[in-house]
């Protein structure tokens, strides 16, 4: 097993280890919500750094401290003399890659680093060199499947899979950060499905691979009329594809969003109930979503059925999905948590968006800023909800200025009939390359769903709420 080790010695003398084999994040800083919490010592900073470990790879990022951390007697990151902390927090510091032996000072502590590969375990390469699928056409995806189906023959004396080598692969139905979806049908006739793939975005072991394999052979086997089946798998080094039973009704997302953004409780209550039937049949054999949302709860013949059982989540736990996404909320969203809180979207939007921060905390999520957010925070009149946001920004970990390039980028997304500031956040987004734009202005999302997201570089999906760049 592959481990990050961290060895952190004190000023007082006392030695604290922390290990590291999963993907993870470890914060240090005097505040109580750091992982490790140095409360004593004055030259450390509230928030000083975060460390990012998909083992045995590890980077570190400064988060704009005082005196800066020091690498191997290296300075990286710290801000500059005369910037307050959320000045300093704004600003976007470089991530380090660490080595085996790495020597890391924080005030008056230290912190060794120690990568271990698991014994003759050869990490098997990320699917994309860059991790990114932007780059990758529907017809180079749809190459990617056959391709792994073709390896994907299972040892001798056992009879080959049939399924795959007997599809159609037709459109694309999704995309997401680290796979695609397509509709596909059989040669032979029959129902149509849906075709899974989903690419590695970090190398990884062997071990882990095989346990991402293995758990999701166990949660193949749950079967429900409330569950979404999967009918066949396979792999081909970083490269996964399942394929899944169709659901040609879409997601209650997707409805939700074309009723105007809710459905009916009478319309609603029979689907919430046959999902819970699933969740429940999948507690019953132990299992926990952990991931349920309105994407993810898909109809198919009026009936709801739950997806995605642990794909997702197994995915980043195994450390096929590199590190951490980054995210771009826009003023709407930031200013969610101050608006008046007695209709209850507001509130479910407020907690939402609460959520994300404090998985921002905890370096679970990163977060991006711009000039852009910086122009319309500052131009709001109340001043505790300019601080309370500024307060929120100040845990960006990217920062992109306003540059002729993104204003020209806004004035094309402009004349495709998003408002001027929208547009400019928009370009922000794509110049930083974030995994997502959230956001809770209808009349934003509404364009987009009409069509006028075609003219966004990235190719983003659209939710309630958010465009899904990649």
């Amino acid at each position: 097993m592959s481990k990050v080790i961290l060895q952190v010695s004190s000023a007082d003398g006392t030695t604290k280890t922390s290990e590291l084999t999963e993907h993870d994040t470890f914060l240090l800083g005097r505040m109580e919500d750091c992982h490790l919490c140095v409360p004593g010592d004055p030259q450390v900073s509230r928030h000083h750094f975060l460390l990012e470990a998909c083992p045995p790879m590890a980077s570190l990022r400064d988060l704009g401290s005082l005196n800066g951390t020091h690498v191997n007697g290296k300075k990286c990151g710290g801000r500059e003399k005369g910037e307050t902390p959320e000045q300093g927090a704004i600003r976007q510091y470089p991530s380090v890659d660490l080595k085996n032996g790495d020597r890391i000072t924080v005030g008056k502590s230290t912190i060794e680093v120690r990568l271990e590969s698991a014994p003759d375990a050869a990490a098997v390469p990320a699917a994309l060199q860059q991790g990114d699928l932007s780059g990758l056409s529907p017809e180079a995806l749809r190459q990617l499947i056959v391709a792994v189906a073709s390896c994907h023959r299972p040892s001798a004396g056992r009879p080959a899979p049939s399924l795959i080598d007997d599809l159609i692969i037709h459109h694309e139905l999704g995309r997401g950060g680290c796979g695609a979806v397509y509709l596909a049908t059989p040669k032979s006739g029959g129902d149509p499905v849906a075709v899974k793939l989903m690419l590695s975005r970090a190398q990884a072991e062997p071990r882990a691979i095989d346990q991402f394999k293995r758990e999701m052979q166990v949660i193949a086997g749950l079967k429900h009329p409330n569950i979404v089946s999967f009918l066949d798998s396979g792999s081909d080094q970083g490269t996964f594809f399942f394929v899944m039973e169709y659901c040609d009704g879409g997601s209650l997302a997707d409805v939700a969003m074309a009723r105007g953004g809710t459905i009916p409780p009478d319309v609603l209550m029979p689907w919430a109930i046959q999902a819970l039937e699933g969740l429940a049949a999948a507690h019953k054999e132990g299992f926990v979503h952990r991931d349920i949302k309105p994407q993810n709860i898909l109809l198919h013949r009026n009936r709801a059925k739950i997806s995605d059982f642990g794909l997702a989540k197994n995915f980043q736990k195994a450390g096929l999905s590199g590190m951490s996404m980054i995210i771009y909320l826009d003023t709407c969203c930031l200013n969610r948590p101050y608006d008046d809180q007695s209709q209850s979207r507001i509130q479910m939007e407020t907690g939402a968006v609460l959520a994300i921060l404090q998985r921002v905390t905890m370096g679970e999520i990163q977060l991006a800023d711009s000039s852009v957010l910086q122009f319309e925070v500052h131009r709001i009149a109340d001043q505790t909800r300019r601080n309370g946001i500024l307060h929120f920004l100040s845990y960006a970990s990217a920062f992109q200025i306003l540059t002729p390039a993104i204003e020209q980028r806004g004035v094309e997304l402009n004349r495709l009939g998003f408002k001027r500031l929208d547009a400019l956040h928009l370009a922000a987004a794509e110049a930083l390359k974030v995994d997502a734009m959230l956001s809770t202005d209808d009349q934003l999302i509404r364009r987009a769903f009409q069509g006028l997201s075609k003219g966004l570089r990235q190719r983003p999906s659209c939710s309630r709420g958010g465009f899904r760049f990649g």
